[in-house]
Order: structure tokens, then C-alpha cells, then sequence
């Protein structure tokens, strides 16, 4: 089984819900392979992905401190993530970052079943919270390589990340991103359609999963719910 227990990696409980955002062409996409998509840690849009807190490299021992960096370095490029946001609503904020006026949608799980969803993937596969702090004061510990990849900015805690987490052995060609082999009946609960989506959008969404073989429930977004005065 692919997914595997980390101290590093605070897990959800079971039944936790999740959201995964994306435009249309990457729902295809997924549908396509029967995969996710794992980015490399070098190639996400935050600048500080698997660097160290300020205070971490203050607190080094000079014996050792000129060679990690050069060590964390690498492991940014055999670190490969796919990220979800937790929580039992759809957000507004992630809808405008990953989808904005474009039709998307979001795929609907949970902790849970996103873990037993990755059992046809070979290589071990972490999961868990995203921890948000600090990075001039707060301390990230440096006892394990995947210590840095669980911690983010507070200028994001917005995002409510839950990260899954795979390594390749060190490489000096190492692809931009890996396609996970997914069970995506077990994964998929629903699929909420983007509130600035064209009204016929839905159906489109419909039929893809139906050509797919994926017969999960196509939701309208609770954004659009009217207003009561």
C-alpha cells in the first residue's frame, strides 16, 4: 500500500473533507490517466517550497551549515506534491486562485479515501496538513528531508492545504511532474461545478464522466445560492 505513516505528516481524520480545484482540462486530464498529477516542489508557485525558516538556519551548527543548503536544494527536485484544501465548504478565494472566471470545477473527497485511492502507486506516498507559521521566528525542524514540505507561509493558511507527498531517487533529469496512478471511484465523492461556469457547463462535466465511467453526483456551487432578506 502506497500511503504510508510519517511522523513528519499530521494526518486528517478518516472521514476529513477535501476539495481539489482545477479548470476543465485538467478534470480530462485525470479522468484520461486514471491519475493525479504530483508537481515538482521546485516548479509550485510559492518561492519559499521546501526552504527553511530564517531561524532554522540561524540556530545551524556552523560544521554543517554550508552544506545544507545545497542538500535542501536537491531534495526540491526529486520532491513531487498534489495538493487539496480541507474543509467542509467550497471557498470563494480558491475558486478565484486556481479556476477564476474559467469553467472548473472541484473534485470532492476525503482524507480517507484519498489515502486508499493510490494503493496501484509503487513508490510510498505521505499525506497530511499543511502546518502554517513564522518563517523569521518560527523554528522548522531539520531531522528528516520531508520536514521542509509540510510547512508554508502564514500568507497562505488561507489554503487549508492538505498535501500528498512522493520522491524519486536523486536525478539530474528529473520530470517536471509524475502522473499517480488513481482509483478514482474510491477517491470521488462529487464534483461542484464553478460558480462562474456558463449554465450549460454542467452538462458538459456530465457527460465527460459519463464517457469516463465515473458516476459520481454533479453539483452546483453553493455560491450561487440566492440571497433572503
Amino acid at each position: 500500500m502506497p500511503y504510508e505513516k510519517s511522523p513528519v505528516f499530521i494526518p486528517a481524520a478518516e472521514g476529513s473533507p477535501i476539495w481539489r480545484y482545477m479548470d476543465f482540462t485538467k478534470l480530462v486530464s485525470m479522468l484520461v490517466e486514471r491519475s493525479l498529477f504530483f508537481c515538482r516542489a521546485d516548479r509550485l508557485d510559492d518561492r519559499f517550497e521546501g526552504s527553511m525558516s530564517r531561524a532554522s538556519v540561524r540556530a545551524r551548527d556552523e560544521s554543517v551549515s554550508t552544506r545544507l543548503p545545497e542538500f535542501h536544494e536537491a531534495e526540491l527536485r526529486r520532491t513531487y506534491i498534489n495538493s487539496w484544501s480541507m474543509g467542509r465548504y467550497e471557498s470563494d478565494a480558491l475558486w478565484r486562485v486556481y479556476v477564476g472566471t474559467r469553467d472548473g470545477v472541484a473534485v470532492r473527497s476525503t482524507f480517507g479515501r484519498l489515502a486508499r485511492s493510490l494503493d496501484a502507486e509503487e513508490r510510498p506516498v505521505h499525506i497530511g496538513r499543511v502546518e502554517y507559521i513564522d518563517y523569521d521566528n518560527d523554528s522548522i525542524p531539520e531531522d528528516h528531508v520531508l520536514h521542509p514540505f509540510v510547512f508554508k507561509r502564514r500568507s497562505f493558511d488561507y489554503e487549508r492545504e492538505l498535501r500528498a507527498v512522493t520522491q524519486i531517487p536523486a536525478a539530474g533529469d528529473a520530470p517536471g511532474g509524475l502522473l499517480v496512478p488513481c482509483d478514482l471511484k474510491a477517491l470521488v465523492t462529487a464534483i461542484r461545478v464553478s460558480p462562474a461556469a456558463e449554465p450549460w457547463f454542467a452538462s458538459l462535466v456530465r457527460s465527460v464522466l459519463k464517457t469516463y465511467d465515473l458516476n459520481v453526483p454533479v453539483e452546483e456551487s453553493d455560491l450561487l445560492a440566492d440571497p433572503v432578506y
